[in-house]
């Protein structure tokens, strides 16, 4: 457990990093016009959005309260630094309860609380960030569940409602379902029937929407083949049959094997690797250079979780980088990076389990030099 006095430090380093984010980025809404123009609408009373908008109604809420009560969208940053806090405090208590050595956990921390790629995006009012840090609360929700009903009841209120900040949200509800099976307890009997029947149901509701002839957004960066959101692609030689509203975007992804492995294969890439073509050299350096640590960390923690014992504990951590993985290769790489957010949730924790298992090995080798000399 981590003393008061490491609590202040980290939560020093947290507000420090959050201040400078702000300073550097602003506070920002670009990009978020879609939810912004709906809140309108219904303040409006004229309803002309696509069914696909649904599907964020989660974020849509704050938007149209501010709108109500005169508010500038800019003053929904309070509640987002606010879910940010919290997330953090429950990165750190899963960081207790999932490492070994008191000091992995504060470099874990540590790691969370500055990344650029993770922690920049606070600031940015959007869906994206917003539900990174719900699905962070989420997860030490979960892995709390089996220990206290007051978790359990706030975990099965985030898997009902966290779907409607992100669609991609209802990909966690079979993580918890896996989680709840692998401890065998007879608590979540219900939760899994009941949860099961609810994934089925969004998972129904998202494959209708996605194939919505209107819903540009999803099958015209598809039918383009376009690795990066609204930049063009180099895959257009490999579109046999041309996408059609009739036949839905799924029958064309069937129709054009070569264009779809490629395409899927070169989002994954792009999706991971952030780097971009209209980024300048010295952003793409820096970004290179920032992420090799947190990858190389993460696939030590990642090859650990695959060897060690401990893989019931975290079984959470498994189901949720594979699947949050999907997202990744069927749509289209975001521009600046936003979309990768959830998975890059498990990327954070799997660099903390890297973290712990490169200091436990320097105290070994440390204890064996002792005992020698």
């Amino acid at each position: 457990m981590l003393s008061k006095r490491h609590w202040v430090g980290l939560t020093i380093i947290w507000i420090i990093s959050q201040i400078v984010f702000v300073l550097v980025f602003g506070i920002s809404s670009v990009g978020e016009g879609d939810f912004v123009g709906v809140a309108d609408q219904i303040v409006n009373s004229t309803w002309k959005f696509a069914p696909n908008i649904l599907l964020y109604a989660g974020h849509i809420l704050p938007v149209l309260i501010v709108r109500l009560v005169g508010l500038p969208v800019a003053s929904l940053y309070l509640s987002q630094i606010a879910v940010a806090g919290v997330a953090f405090v429950a990165f750190v208590k899963l960081l207790e309860q999932t490492l070994s050595a008191q000091s992995s956990v504060i470099f874990g921390s540590v790691l969370f609380a500055v990344c650029p790629f993770y922690q920049s995006w606070t600031p940015y009012l959007s869906s994206d960030s917003i539900f990174a840090n719900l699905l962070v609360i989420a997860i030490y929700l979960l892995v709390n569940s089996k220990y206290d009903s007051k978790f359990r009841r706030l975990l099965y209120i985030m898997l009902l409602i966290v779907p409607f900040f992100r669609p991609v949200g209802f990909l966690f509800i079979p993580v918890a379902i896996l989680y709840w099976l692998s401890n065998k307890s007879p608590l979540f009997k219900r939760a899994i029937c009941f949860f099961g029947v609810y994934f089925c149901i969004l998972a129904l509701a998202i494959l209708i929407i996605l194939n919505y002839p209107n819903n540009y957004y999803y099958a015209g960066h598809n039918s383009e083949a376009n690795i990066i959101c609204g930049y063009p692609g180099n895959l257009g030689p490999y579109i046999v049959t041309p996408y059609s509203q009739e036949k839905g975007i799924l029958r064309f992804f069937f129709e054009n094997p070569q264009m779809t492995w490629r395409l899927m294969l070169s989002r994954l890439v792009k999706s991971f690797w952030m780097t971009r073509p209209y980024f300048s050299t010295r952003h793409n350096l820096f970004i290179a250079i920032g992420l090799v640590p947190y990858y190389i960390l993460a696939g030590i923690g990642f090859v650990h979780l695959l060897i060690s014992r401990t893989i019931k504990r975290d079984q959470y951590l498994l189901p949720g980088v594979l699947l949050f993985l999907v997202p990744s290769v069927i749509f289209c790489a975001d521009w600046a990076n936003r979309f990768i957010l959830p998975e890059f949730v498990f990327v954070l924790i799997l660099v903390s389990i890297g973290v712990d298992r490169l200091l436990t090995k320097l105290k070994s080798i440390e204890a064996e030099r002792t005992k020698i000399s």
